[in-house]
């Protein structure tokens, strides 16, 4: 950094819109496949006479920003420059910028800006953080109608809305006068949508008619306009007194998480089972029906009103699990294990993807970025030494492919992936002794990087991401990995052997040959205790943490267990 302040050795110019910057060449193009191209042609053509200048279409204070974080790792975000920066990192292809723009844009996103930052995710590859903008907008679609840039949101993006399995809808006078809003926004575009976006609408339910169509009229100055909306509205009364209703899978006020229980051991048996129980509260019984209505029923089909879960394909215990809010992958926990199976909430399915390449005895741990499924390390069958591979199954690819290893091999550790990059924690190394190194792995560059290692070797314990945390939960305490600090921190300790929680866990490593497994149940995160028919749960608010048991209500053990995110029915009176 002191040599670029300074311009000494700099071997490369960059021409900008507006000045020229003096930089490194080997700094930009070990961070940049960009630079690296454009150096690399510029080296293997000897009659180049500009081998020292590369030109950049953007102004210099922007690209200047840029190569400061390059040689920093500083750059600060605002609603104003995330567009451009997000242009920015797709035309340099920066990997760790990737992750911070991931961060700031996940951190940031609320009613204001979600429909801005869904298109632009889109439109720039971000498909995690373009499908978290989507759920935000679905779960908060009531207040999102209310906004002024509602009426400035693309067809496009409304109709997927409109005809997603989850959108949470206060009433059907609010939608229909904030649906009629938006087509008067732009009546001479939008008034050939009307029938196809008001078509959304269960007249049937609207409380107020007379009201709501007043309402809805008065939008329309222009008499040409108004008579198209005269039209529907009296094809809409037709239908109220002809008592037609139709089913909308629509009326969920709120989404909950669901816990699972996977796969296991039937009643103390030897054979593994492929059933899933579930519950949404800690109160409740383990179940393998999840009702989706709540204070009555929304379409009387039991199609909608209810979720039976189906079996798995192949019987597991303790398989590795991965779940992104409305998919379940599972993998091994089964005597070849190898096999994998994908559960997708909307097709209330399980589907057989390729298998794992290397049969194991200990299933990698797995997480998924942009729909591609990540596992690294484990313990492979007849083998001592844990592994130190990383695999990836892109999405919709028939076949796994080697990734760059693992600093460390592991087994019965953890790997979570947020904003775009993946985190691997703990686990057992060679000789069964637990490690307390913590990795991070950019895709973009194929490369892991050592992180401040945890407080203590941690083996048999569980992480969940949580905004812009880590959260690692072992039986005897809770402690959190700060991504923008680069830091730990110790949240509470449940051991009743020492007072002061920053004084080491007496036990860090749990003796046991289960699994174990953390999930976020809404707002506590929940760890199965192995050996105990329990679970630890942590209550992110209170920042306590208490025991539940809730697994000695489940008739089977060596389960494996996840959460999905499931839209619950809310429905208004009729």
């Amino acid at each position: 950094n002191r040599f670029y302040k300074t311009e000494a050795f700099c071997d490369v110019h960059i021409h900008t819109n507006t000045f020229v910057i003096k930089a490194h060449s080997l700094i930009l193009a070990a961070v940049s496949p960009y630079f690296r191209a454009q150096f690399s042609h510029l080296i293997r053509d000897p009659k180049c006479a500009t081998k020292n200048v590369v030109k950049i279409p953007y102004d210099g204070e922007v690209i200047k920003d840029l190569i400061n974080y390059i040689y920093t790792g500083k750059l600060e975000f605002t609603a104003d420059n995330i567009c451009l920066m997000m242009e920015l990192q797709d035309f340099f292809q920066i990997g760790p910028l990737k992750f911070l723009i991931s961060e700031f844009l996940n951190t940031s996103l609320d009613i204001n800006n979600a429909w801005t930052i869904k298109r632009e995710a889109e439109f720039r590859r971000y498909k995690d953080v373009a499908k978290n903008a989507f759920n935000f907008i679905k779960e908060n679609f009531g207040t999102m109608i209310e906004q002024k840039d509602f009426l400035e949101v693309p067809y496009e993006q409304l109709k997927e809305c409109l005809v997603s399995d989850h959108l949470a809808v206060p009433t059907e006078d609010r939608l229909l006068v904030a649906l009629t809003s938006w087509v008067s926004h732009h009546p001479e575009e939008r008034l050939p949508l009307l029938d196809s976006v008001l078509a959304k609408v269960e007249v049937s339910r609207i409380e107020d008619w007379k009201a709501t169509a007043r309402t809805v009229m008065d939008l329309f100055p222009d008499e040409v306009h108004r008579l198209s909306m005269a039209t529907w509205l009296a094809n809409a009364q037709l239908r109220r007194f002809s008592g037609e209703t139709r089913a909308v899978d629509r009326y969920k006020q709120y989404a909950s998480d669901v816990l699972l229980a996977i796969g296991g051991i039937q009643d103390k048996g030897k054979t593994s089972v492929g059933t899933i129980e579930c519950l949404t509260a800690l109160g409740e019984p383990w179940k393998p029906i999840l009702s989706r209505w709540r204070g009555g029923r929304a379409n009387n089909r039991p199609d909608q009103d209810s979720i039976v879960f189906p079996v798995m394909h192949t019987p597991r215990r303790h398989p590795s699990v991965a779940s992104t809010g409305d998919t379940i992958y599972v993998l091994g926990g089964t005597p070849n294990g190898c096999e994998l199976e994908v559960y997708k909430l909307k097709e209330n399915k399980w589907f057989v993807l390729p298998s794992f390449p290397l049969g194991m005895d200990i299933p990698p741990a797995m997480a998924l970025i942009d729909g591609h499924l990540y596992a690294s390390g484990g313990l492979q069958k007849s083998w001592v030494i844990p592994s130190s591979h990383l695999w990836v199954l892109y999405e919709g690819s028939k076949h796994w492919r080697p990734l760059a290893n693992m600093k460390d091999a592991r087994t019965h550790h953890t790997m979570v992936a947020l904003n775009g990059a993946l985190f691997v924690l703990g686990g057992f190394g060679g000789g069964r002794v637990a490690t307390a190194t913590f990795e991070k792995y950019d895709p973009s560059l194929d490369v892991w990087v050592n992180l401040p290692s945890m407080n203590e070797p941690r083996a048999y314990h569980g992480c969940v991401p949580l905004g812009p945390h880590i959260y690692l939960l072992t039986h005897c305490a809770v402690q959190r990995y700060d991504t923008q600090k680069n830091i730990w921190e110790t949240m509470c300790s449940s051991h009743t052997a020492k007072q002061d929680p920053d004084e080491p866990c007496p036990h860090p490593v749990e003796c046991t040959r289960n699994s174990v497994y953390a999930a976020k149940l809404n707002k506590n995160l929940v760890l199965s205790r192995s050996r105990r028919e329990s679970l630890q749960v942590y209550n992110c608010a209170t920042n306590k943490s208490a025991v539940w048991p809730t697994l000695s209500l489940l008739k089977k053990t060596c389960v494996a267990l996840t959460t999905i995110r499931v839209p619950l029915y809310s429905p208004p009176p009729v």
